[in-house]
């Protein structure tokens, strides 16, 4: 249970409170096993609000011994129902489900994550006006930070992240690569997948052309509702599996939607629009561990929301600091039931009066969904969509499936490349394949991509191969090349005083070899141990093979009056005289001064020390 009996009686009327719990921690359950019953001891009304049909269908099925025996203590309607009815301004009805002692919020993330729908803020309303105790339930609270603090809500518990079904995670830039990826998963007789598309047209799209014994599922609403399969759907709501080998899916079964079949190895979230719809996606699979694979959306069309998201906060801020909401759709002949009405315009709706008042304000819950919107693109611009996902599952095996490819191929293309002496124009073709196949950028953009930081990007991406910068002798010329070489560089660490049986067995042995070298120094005749000494020994000059600085341009001019050179200081910021023996690669060599200290002066004398110390001596 996500609740106690007294958490549950300490309750108060006309009052929020939320378990915001991981998906399949046990909300539904903690709800028809404690607070259902104790709403029927009480004698209370209880009101179980949810966002999908298929998620209301599921629930009713749930509960349903529950409902036949008690019919008048339960009602399971979607938030879409109330909405109409304050939106007809159906007073009566509307005032019957005020009614209620207990209200059940199933999935709350929709109050934000839906705001686009126009009405979500009216069930908002609704629950204000009502005196009954609310509790808000959903595993991805993140969308309701603001609404927490706007309701004063009493939270009892947050997600535990370390809580979920996955094997691990894979990310897939494109969707040719995903298809290759888990092509031989999805030919395996029994396994099954379900994928959720952010486009409902790619869904149906796939399943006429992709894949055989698949399967379509939208809301009835939806464009392509005629083409959905509502045999599979029952199924899926009745008996928690679905029939086909492939199940492409919008999201409508996004959240609430139970499946139980160990058949289903992979669930794919396919171009989505937001990272909280992921999280309920992939856990749609209960009592099983999962392949959860996403394929990301295109870099434009993330920067393309961030830019809509940020151009209409701007316009409602303007709004606000100026004409307000009634002028403004006064000026542009706005109707608010029209669907040229913004999203971000809502009805104040006042139901404690004689007669029902009407009138116009900001969408709040549309702002936050806009907020969480740029909020999401800017983390995803900046660190990538892998590492957004990744905070949601602690313990995960995360792979960038794209990336991994490519390295791949770049270890493959610098092991061909490995022994050949690159030269000017093999150094240009190479650096073009760097930067084209493989993605490779110089820091400055002013900049050619030069060696080291082919090198410093190598070590990134921790591939064991290092561009070298090596002399040789071309027609008794020294030259310099490029040279490709395995970087086998091997870090000894300090052992610590725990070792186990091998590492010790190793130190043994190291140390034995020790002492067979020493006992073997001592034998050697002394004519021998001096040629063996180190500073007998030649020392190899190795080469460096860092890359030489660049050749920097200074800017020199000839005085027109008297005909000198003068040469511009970056340091100085000032025009000088030029000698060409104060200036090295650009910077002026500043000359050395050496200190000497002062020497104590010495006293003068007529007569030396050794007579003056003779004549004082006694005699």
């Amino acid at each position: 249970m996500l609740l106690t009996k007294k958490q549950l009686k300490d309750m108060e009327f006309n009052k929020f409170y939320a378990i915001y719990r991981e998906p399949g921690a046990g909300k539904t359950y903690t709800a028809r096993n404690l607070i259902l019953p104790y709403c029927k001891e009480q004698g209370w009304k209880v009101l179980f609000l949810t966002h999908r049909n298929t998620l209301k269908a599921q629930i009713k099925y749930d509960l349903e011994d529950f409902i036949k025996e008690n019919p008048d203590t339960i009602t399971v309607m979607n938030y879409q129902a109330i909405e109409s009815l304050v939106r007809k301004l159906d007073v009566e009805a509307v005032k019957k489900y005020l009614n209620y002692q207990f209200i059940i919020c199933d999935e709350a993330h929709y109050f934000v994550s839906d705001a686009w729908n126009k009405q979500s803020h009216l069930s908002i309303s609704f629950l204000r006006y009502s005196s009954a105790i609310k509790l808000f339930l959903t595993g991805t609270p993140k969308p309701l930070e603001n609404l927490n603090k706007m309701l004063d809500i009493g939270i009892f518990d947050t997600p535990n992240r370390a809580i979920h079904n996955l094997d691990e995670l894979l990310f897939f830039k494109n969707i040719e690569t995903f298809d290759k990826h888990f092509d031989s998963l999805l030919k395996s007789k029994n396994n099954k997948a379900l994928f959720f598309y952010g486009n409902g047209n790619h869904a149906w799209n796939d399943v006429e052309n992709k894949y055989k014994n698949s399967a379509f599922i939208c809301s009835e609403t939806h464009e392509l509702g005629e083409h959905r399969n509502k045999e599979e759907l029952n199924h899926i709501v009745e008996n928690t599996k679905f029939n086909s080998k492939v199940l492409c899916t919008t999201s409508t079964l996004e959240a609430g939607i139970n499946i139980e079949d160990d058949n289903v190895k992979l669930v794919a979230s396919i171009r989505p629009y937001s990272v909280h719809g992921i999280v309920q996606q992939f856990a749609r699979i209960r009592n099983s561990k999962i392949i959860g694979a996403v394929v990301e959306p295109h870099y434009q069309a993330i920067t393309s929301w961030k830019a809509d998201a940020e151009k209409e906060l701007e316009l409602i801020n303007h709004i606000k600091n100026s004409c307000g909401v009634s002028e403004y759709m006064k000026i542009n002949r706005l109707n608010f039931n029209s669907e040229n009405c913004p999203a971000w315009i809502t009805a104040k709706i006042d139901f404690n009066e004689a007669f029902v008042t009407f009138s116009f304000e900001i969408n709040e819950l549309y702002i936050m969904k806009l907020k969480d919107t740029i909020w999401q693109c800017e983390f995803i611009i900046e660190h990538g969509y892998l590492k957004l996902l990744s905070q949601y599952y602690k313990g995960v095996k995360v792979v960038d499936v794209d990336k991994q490819l490519t390295n791949t191929k770049l270890i493959e293309y610098l092991e061909c490349l490995s022994g050949v002496k690159m030269f000017d124009e093999e150094q240009k073709h190479f650096i073009v394949t760097l930067m084209e196949d493989y993605k490779f950028r110089s820091k400055d953009k002013r900049k050619k991509l030069g060696l080291k930081r082919i090198n410093d990007i190598l070590n990134d991406k921790d591939i064991r191969f290092k561009i070298e910068n090596p002399r040789t002798r071309i027609n008794g010329k020294q030259t310099r090349y490029w040279s490709v070489t395995k970087n086998n560089t091997v870090v000894y660490i300090q052992p610590c005083a725990n070792l186990s049986q091998n590492e010790t067995a190793m130190e043994n042995s190291k140390k034995e070899n020790l002492l067979v070298k020493e006992e073997t120094k001592n034998k050697m005749p002394f004519k021998e141990l001096i040629k063996a000494h180190e500073f007998m020994k030649v020392q190899e000059v190795t080469e460096s093979n860092e890359e030489e600085d660049e050749e920097v341009e200074l800017q020199i001019v000839k005085d027109p009056f008297t005909g000198r050179l003068e040469v511009f200081n970056e340091k100085t910021q000032q025009w000088e005289k030029y000698v060409e023996a104060e200036w090295a690669n650009g910077v002026k060599v500043e000359p050395k001064i050496y200190i000497v200290p002062n020497s104590p002066l010495l006293k003068r004398s007529s007569k030396s020390s050794a007579l003056e110390a003779m004549l004082g001596s006694v005699i």
